[in-house]
């Protein structure tokens, strides 16, 4: 008898066979359910609905479009108007014939107004914020029309502008994308010679704003000009009670004491001396220049001093003279308006607004008559030495450093000189 055990021949064969034969076996069912199982049938039934038209698309004929529109130099309300595509004659007639109404018709250029109005060019409302700060708001109900005044909070911020100059000083500014009134700045501290090609101005300056939108700008705080050769640099700076002026880095005065442009002109219309008067016909002295302006370009006065005449004189219409110490005045003549909360005696600033060109007076057109008189003789406004004013005094240097420091810093990085420095 022999004790070997009876098993299957090659028994760890099948083991292996049935090992590969489960995966593949299970496999195949999966590949078999997915290929074979039983469909279902999905049942489609269209279904037709009519659909009402959104009630926005019904409403936009009669919804109000409103419409903001910048002040350009000679506007009037009319053509302000005409340019947002106002049809309203009754709301013009009521504006003509209400006192209160009068400021939409005193309108300054760089400010902006608004207009609400139907789809048929009517107005239901119409915004403006004047010089003096007050919004005036004119509103429609029904036929009828009311005008509100209301004094506004403006946020005073800084901004800061860079670029290149060429030629002409005078005429360099006068064509730079600026505000008016800083032109007009940069131009006094900086407009009296020759500019190389290529010249690079940086400037900070004030500004104020409604609801992060500019509404007018101040004062040029700090200004340089550099040719690559020279570097030339003002820095406003005003010690407690005395007058401001402009300083460069050592404190000595930064430009003339007067302007010998006080507003921002096309040509010169008529030159100092003899000439043919274009009213009376006739030879007679003309005891200042013309500068020719769009009505309404801002009026600034060419020095610090004290209004002794502002309101209308004879020919001269709309006029103020300023008094800027026991030698020297200056005289603008044909505004069309005066400047909100002047009058005579009032003190003002060299490059403060005091009026709007006109042509009021005997006058053929608008433009500024501007005089510059010397112990009461006038003098070529465009030829004369003007006087600078003093330099800072010992006992302000300090204090001045202390401001200036941080403007000059600024300054430096608009104009690149602060990175061509650490490179």
């Amino acid at each position: 008898m022999s004790n070997t055990q009876n098993h299957p021949p090659h028994l760890p064969l099948l083991w292996l066979a049935a090992a590969i034969a489960g995966p593949v076996s299970l496999t195949v069912t999966a590949y078999g359910v997915a290929e074979y199982g039983p469909q279902e049938t999905v049942q489609v039934h269209p279904v037709s609905q009519k659909l009402d038209t959104p009630a926005l698309v019904s409403q936009i004929a009669a919804t109000p479009l409103r419409q903001d529109e910048v002040i350009r130099n000679g506007d009037t309300l009319a053509r302000v108007l005409s340019r947002l595509s106002v049809d309203d004659p009754a709301a013009m007639d009521y504006l003509r014939r209400t006192p209160a109404a009068r400021g939409f018709f005193e309108l300054s250029p760089g400010r902006s107004l608004h207009a609400v109005t139907t789809r048929d060019g009517k107005l239901t409302e119409l915004g403006y914020l004047g010089n003096d700060d007050q919004r005036l708001t004119l509103r429609r109900d029904g036929d009828t029309f009311s005008v509100a005044s209301t004094a506004v909070a403006l946020t005073q911020s800084t901004a800061y502008r860079a670029g290149l100059l060429s030629g002409n000083a005078a005429e360099a500014f006068r064509s730079l994308d600026l505000p008016t009134d800083v032109r007009q700045q940069l131009g006094t501290l900086f407009g009296e010679g020759q500019l190389a090609k290529g010249s690079r101005y940086s400037v900070v300056y004030e500004t104020f704003d409604e609801d992060g939108q500019i509404v007018r700008t101040g004062k040029v705080l700090a200004a340089s000009i550099n040719d690559g050769k020279t570097l030339k640099r003002a820095y406003w700076f005003q010690p407690a009670g005395q007058p401001g002026g402009y300083y460069n880095d050592d404190g000595a005065s930064a430009s003339a004491r007067f302007t010998r442009h006080p507003t921002d002109f096309t040509h010169v219309s008529s030159e100092f001396g003899m000439r043919m008067h274009p009213v009376l016909k006739r030879a007679i002295g003309h005891e200042g220049v013309d500068l020719a302006a769009p009505s309404g370009t801002p009026v600034y006065a060419a020095g610090s001093g004290k209004l002794v005449k502002y309101g209308r004189e004879g020919a001269y219409g709309n006029m103020a003279e300023i008094r800027h110490d026991g030698r020297y005045q200056t005289v603008y003549a044909h505004m069309s308006k005066f400047a909100s909360g002047l009058k005579a005696g009032s003190t003002v600033t060299k490059g403060q607004l005091i009026g709007y060109v006109g042509s009021t007076g005997r006058s053929t057109g608008p433009h500024l008559h501007f005089e510059f008189r010397i112990n009461n003789q006038p003098v070529d406004p465009l030829a004369v030495k003007l006087p600078t004013d003093a330099a800072l005094g010992k006992n302000w240097l300090a204090a001045f450093k202390q401001h200036s420091t941080p403007l000059g810093e600024q300054l430096a990085l608009l104009d690149g000189s602060r990175l061509a420095s650490i490179r």
